[in-house]
């Protein structure tokens, strides 16, 4: 699939700079040859199948249910990784370890409310904690 896409855009950026019309078609990949051949071409938005479904109905959110998810929702760990190495100055791979284990990121967090050694307790979370940790089976 990622073969036949990236051919369609080397196809389809080449026809558009020389001027050609892009024809709305079903086309298959030849994996021999690394090309994308016309199967047949399409009439309209029909062939697309874009008609509304009859035995479903509309769904209707209230933005109020919305704006109250969007202002709750969690800190996301790329926000957080982004956190830990633009502010707290940690290394890529200290940031990723901590955000690969949301309880340990939730009490990484807890530690620099205490300090701003962040660091010194990202190592003593990561190296120390986690050690004490594992040979107690916690």
């Amino acid at each position: 699939v990622q073969r036949a896409i990236d051919y369609e855009i080397m196809r389809q950026s080449k026809a558009l700079e020389e001027g050609e019309e892009i024809i709305q078609s079903t086309r298959r990949f030849d994996e021999a040859s690394g090309t994308t051949i016309m199967m047949r071409k399409k009439e309209g938005s029909v062939d697309y199948k874009y008609f509304p479904e009859p035995n479903m109905f509309p769904i209707l959110i209230d933005s109020a249910w919305i704006k109250n998810i969007q202002e709750n929702l969690p800190e996301l760990p790329q926000v957080r990784k982004d956190k830990y190495i633009n502010e707290y100055k940690l290394g890529e791979k200290d940031a990723q370890l901590l955000i690969d284990n949301k309880e340990l990121s939730d009490y990484y967090n807890l530690v620099v409310k205490h300090t701003n050694e962040y660091k010194t307790a990202a190592n003593w979370v990561i190296v120390e904690m986690m050690a004490y940790l594992n040979k107690e089976n916690i």
